[in-house]
């Protein structure tokens, strides 16, 4: 999964149903160094669906981890461990 870092951050519902977002409505992040956050999501309608916004994403994530817009983030849905794990940021 490809993010480019903005004011919300924002998993579409095929991410979301893959992990335990659409159920607990919070999921795990992991960043570079491999610590853990525990991110809180709401879900939101989009089209016919739904998509998922993480809430607090610039005070609990992106501005501890250094990480600033327009920065490029790569992150995989590891599905064993049931996190986000940040793999690459590229400013």
């Amino acid at each position: 999964m490809f993010l480019v870092i903005d004011v919300a951050f924002r998993l579409n519902s095929d991410v979301a149903e893959a992990s335990i977002i659409d159920m607990t409505m919070e999921m795990c992040v992991q960043n570079l160094a491999g610590k853990d956050t525990m991110i809180s999501f709401r879900a939101e309608a989009h089209g016919s669906g739904f998509r998922y916004e993480a809430l607090q994403w610039g005070t609990k994530f992106t501005k501890p981890n250094g990480i600033n817009h327009p920065a490029k983030c790569t992150f995989v849905n590891c599905q064993v461990q049931k996190k986000l794990i940040l793999k690459k940021v590229v400013q």
